[in-house]
């Protein structure tokens, strides 16, 4: 007797050791049967709040708290912050489904295996930013050398306009927005 409560002491013990070791595996040498994932996932992922009372709102709301993850809600407190009466219960269980389903997405990786069309999608997405992000790049080096040139301008047509009126006869200042109008007081002269 003792020594079939020892074999099963044993074979308990290693199978646990076994789950320990294969857990630890990275997903590319083990990889999840349940990949990709999807909403009938969240099915699975609840199945722990499917008898829990009330009956069918704690269970309800873990899948709510799947979906919104499954559609790429990645906080899960803000989506589950507004649950049904009790909160006591249905909150926790709408934060289950949603941080399950991340971190079976986690397990899982976001490569482009994992279903071709989001990762087209997300490609697509890149690609517009980055040529967005070329285009306001390129606009503003033509902004800065139309400034640039307009300034050389500026600077230019004052030379030539101080160079007419010095041939004209008139004395006239340059005025760059620092030095102080002269004003003349009924009073006194210039200043």
């Amino acid at each position: 007797m003792n020594n079939l409560i020892l074999i099963r002491t044993i074979s308990m013990l290693m199978s646990s050791i076994l789950i320990t070791w294969v857990n630890g595996i990275e997903p590319e040498f083990y990889p999840n049967v349940n990949c990709p994932l999807n909403k009938e996932m969240c099915r699975t992922m609840c199945k722990s709040y499917k008898l829990q009372v009330p009956k069918p709102s704690v269970y309800n709301w873990c899948i709510i708290g799947c979906h919104a993850a499954e559609r790429g809600n990645r906080h899960c407190k803000r989506k589950c912050r507004y649950t049904d009466v009790p909160t006591a219960k249905t909150r926790p269980a709408c934060i289950h489904g949603c941080t399950t389903f991340h971190d079976e997405q986690i397990t899982c990786g976001d490569h482009v295996h994992v279903n071709p069309q989001i990762a087209a999608h997300h490609e697509r997405i890149l690609e517009e930013a980055r040529v967005d992000k070329e285009e306001k790049e390129k606009i503003k080096i033509l902004n800065d050398d139309h400034d640039k040139l307009n300034e050389e301008h500026d600077k230019a047509h004052l030379a030539n306009h101080i160079k007419t009126q010095k041939d004209l006869g008139n004395h006239i200042t340059p005025h760059n927005g620092n030095v102080e109008e002269d004003v003349v007081d009924e009073n006194e002269g210039p200043k």
